[in-house]
């Protein structure tokens, strides 16, 4: 209970991480936003590989 509140009311400092999974996709990888402060966990992009690179 104390974690939802504490995330309901702070200003987030996000920070776009890459999470580390056991299966990976072939197609691209998901990006995620995390609050250094409280812990909050948001999808943010999902990026596509394109050839050698990115699209």
């Amino acid at each position: 209970m104390i974690q939802v509140l504490k995330r309901l009311f702070c200003r987030h400092k996000w920070e776009v991480v890459r999470r580390v999974d056991r299966f990976q996709s072939l197609r691209g990888e998901q990006l995620y936003k995390h609050c250094e402060k409280c812990g909050k966990v948001v999808k943010y992009i999902y990026s596509e590989y394109e050839g050698n690179g990115y699209k």
